[in-house]
C-alpha cells in the first residue's frame, strides 16, 4: 500500500514536470515566433529613421550591398568554400561545448561531411553553428580593437568593417540556409519546431545587434523597441481574435 502511494505520487509528480515542460514550450514558442515580428518591425523603422543614402543610413547601407552581393558569389562557388564551413560548423560545435563544461574529442571533417564528438551536448552546442557565425564575431573583434586602437578614426573605416561583416554574414548566411533545407541530425536531436524559432530569432536578433555595432541604433534602444513590438503585436491580434 505505501509502495503503491511512492509510486502514484511519482507519477504526479512526472505528469506535472511533463505538464510544465509542454507549457513552457508554447509559451516560449508563441513568445519567439512574436519576437520575430518585434525585430522585424524594429528593423523597418530602423530603415526609415535615416534618408541619408537612398533610404538607407550608410553603414547599413554598405552592409547589405556586401551581405547580397557576396551571399551571390558564395552561392555561385558553394563547392569550394563546403569544406570550410563544415571545419567552422564542427568548430562551432566544439567551442560552444567547451563554454559550457563539456568535453571534447574525434573531430573529423570530411568533403562532405564532419562530425565532433561533444560529452554533454545542449541545445545551445547543437544550435550555436545555425545562429553565431565565427567569421562575423571575429570581423567585429576586430573593428572593436581598431576603434578603441583609433578612436577618431574617418568615416572610410566604419563604411569598410561594413563591408567585411557583410563579406562574413553573407557566409553565415548562405551555408546555414543550405544546411537547414537539408536533413540535419542536430535539429532533429532538437526539435524542428523549437529549433527553427529560435535559428530564425536569434539571427534576425544578432543581424541587429550588428547593426548596433556598425551604425547609430544603440543595443538597448533595440532591445526595448523589439519587446515593445512584441507586446504591441500580441495585444492587437488578441483584439482581433477575441473582441
Amino acid at each position: 500500500m505505501v509502495k503503491e502511494k511512492k509510486t502514484e505520487k511519482k507519477e504526479k509528480k512526472r505528469h506535472l514536470r511533463h505538464s510544465l515542460r509542454v507549457i513552457g514550450f508554447i509559451l516560449l514558442s508563441i513568445f519567439l515566433y512574436f519576437w520575430c515580428v518585434g525585430i522585424l518591425r524594429t528593423f523597418i523603422e530602423y530603415i526609415h529613421s535615416d534618408d541619408t543614402l537612398i533610404g538607407f543610413p550608410k553603414p547599413f547601407f554598405y552592409f547589405i550591398c556586401a551581405l547580397t552581393s557576396g551571399s551571390f558569389i558564395i552561392a555561385v562557388f558553394l563547392k569550394h568554400f563546403s569544406k570550410h564551413y563544415l571545419y567552422c560548423h564542427e568548430l562551432t560545435h566544439a567551442f560552444f561545448g567547451l563554454i559550457t563544461g563539456s568535453k571534447i574529442s574525434k573531430l573529423k571533417v570530411k568533403e562532405e561531411s564532419a562530425s565532433v564528438n561533444v560529452s554533454h551536448p545542449n541545445l545551445v552546442v547543437i544550435l550555436a553553428p545555425y545562429i553565431i557565425s565565427m567569421h562575423v564575431l571575429f570581423v567585429l573583434w576586430l573593428y572593436g580593437c581598431v576603434v578603441i586602437a583609433f578612436p577618431h578614426c574617418n568615416e572610410i573605416v566604419h563604411n569598410f568593417f561594413s563591408i567585411l561583416v557583410g563579406l562574413a554574414a553573407s557566409f553565415h548566411f548562405v551555408f546555414t540556409l543550405k544546411s537547414l533545407l537539408q536533413e540535419q541530425t542536430d535539429i532533429e536531436r532538437s526539435g524542428f519546431f523549437i529549433s527553427y524559432l529560435l535559428i530564425v530569432a536569434l539571427n534576425l536578433a544578432g543581424t541587429m545587434t550588428i547593426f548596433t555595432c556598425i551604425d547609430t541604433i544603440s543595443f538597448g534602444y533595440f532591445i526595448k523597441t523589439s519587446i515593445s513590438y512584441t507586446f504591441d503585436t500580441i495585444s492587437k491580434l488578441w483584439v482581433c481574435l477575441f473582441q
